[in-house]
């Protein structure tokens, strides 16, 4: 699952890929990588989706902001108690 990672730097909104502190971008990659893991084993009862779309951005405190597109409510329902 790609999880597309974007980081406050600045006041700009910056890709992860173009981070130059490895400190920040390894970091930031490796709860990427979890959150990618967790909605890869969860997919939705009624149609047998998974998330799509999956976006997290960093901002400047290290506060995490997940969004992502669902077939349905129900598939929403379960991700948010899985990672809530």
């Amino acid at each position: 699952m790609n999880v597309r990672i974007t980081v406050s730097l600045n006041g700009r909104k910056v890709p992860l890929d173009r981070v130059p502190d490895p400190r920040i971008s390894d970091a930031f990659g490796q709860a990427g990588r979890q959150v990618a893991s967790k909605l890869e084993c969860l997919s939705c009862p009624v149609h047998s989706e998974t998330a799509s779309n999956v976006r997290l951005h960093f901002d400047a405190q290290g506060n995490a902001d997940l969004q992502y597109d669902s077939c349905c409510d129900r598939l929403g329902a379960l991700i948010r108690r899985e990672l809530g």
